[in-house]
C-alpha cells in the first residue's frame, strides 16, 4: 500500500522509481502483486499517470478532490454529482479506469463507487455513520490491501490472474467492512470514536460478517 505523506520532490522521485521497479519485477516474474495507492501516492499518479497505466493489479482510492486531480491528468470530465444512484460518478469511475488502462478505482465519499472498465459496484450508503474519523481512510487502504492479498493467494492457488478474482468486488467488500466497523464504533462511542476504536472492533465485526464456527472447515472469508 502506497499512501504516506511525502511532499518533497526527491521523495516523490524515489517512490516513482520504486513503483517502476515493482512493476518490472512483477512483470518479469509473472506474479500477482496487488498494489493499493492512496493519499500522496495519488498525487504522484496525477503527476505521472504512466506509472500505473495498464497495471491492472492497482487499486486507486481517491476522495473527491483527488478524483478531480486524477481526471484532469488524463483529460476525463470529473463527476459533479456524487449523490446516490448518480450516473455521473459511475461514468467518471469507468472513464478514468479506461484512461488509466483498466486500473480499479474506489471513489470515496458518502456513496463509495468502485469499478474498472468491466465492473461497477456501489457500496450501500446506509452503512457507516454521519462522520468519518481521522485515520479511517488509512484503515480502508490497509483493509483493501489485506483483502487483495488474500485474493492474490487464492488466484495463485487456482492458477488465475488477480484481476480474474474481481479487484473491484474485493475493494467494495473492504469498504463494506470498514463502514460496518465505523457503525460499531459509533454505537459504542458516538461522535467521540477514533480510528483505534475501529481497530479494536476488527475481530468482533469480522466474525459477525464472516463467522468461523471453530470447526475444521475454513471460514468463508470475504475473498473466497
Amino acid at each position: 500500500s502506497t499512501q504516506s505523506t511525502w511532499g518533497h520532490p526527491n521523495t516523490l522521485d524515489a517512490v516513482a522509481r520504486t513503483l517502476q521497479k515493482l512493476r518490472t519485477s512483477a512483470s518479469a516474474s509473472k506474479s500477482t502483486r496487488p498494489l493499493v495507492i492512496d493519499a500522496d501516492g495519488l498525487f504522484l499518479v496525477s503527476q505521472r499517470p504512466e506509472l500505473v497505466h495498464g497495471w491492472e493489479d492497482v487499486i486507486l482510492t481517491p476522495n473527491k478532490v483527488e478524483l478531480q486531480r486524477l481526471c484532469a491528468a488524463v483529460q476525463v470530465s470529473p463527476a459533479m454529482d456524487h449523490s446516490e444512484g448518480s450516473e455521473d460518478i459511475e461514468r467518471t469511475v469507468m472513464e478514468l479506469s479506461k484512461a488509466l488502462g483498466n486500473v480499479t478505482i474506489l471513489a470515496k465519499g458518502r456513496l463509495e463507487t468502485v469499478g474498472n472498465t468491466s465492473v461497477l459496484v456501489s457500496v450501500d450508503p446506509s452503512l457507516g455513520t454521519r462522520r468519518r474519523c481521522g485515520g479511517q481512510g488509512d484503515l480502508l487502504a490497509g483493509t483493501i490491501s489485506t483483502f487483495a492479498c488474500w485474493a492474490a493467494l487464492r488466484a495463485s492457488a487456482d492458477g488465475l490472474r488477480l484481476k480474474d478474482c474481481g479487484l473491484a468486488e474485493v475493494a467494495a467488500v473492504a469498504s463494506l467492512f470498514v463502514r460496518t466497523l465505523s457503525q460499531a464504533a459509533w454505537a459504542k462511542r458516538k461522535r467521540g470514536y477514533v480510528a483505534s476504536d475501529m481497530v479494536d472492533l476488527v475481530p468482533e465485526v469480522f466474525q459477525s460478517l464472516w463467522p468461523d464456527d471453530g470447526g475444521e472447515e475454513r471460514a468463508q472469508c470475504p475473498t473466497h
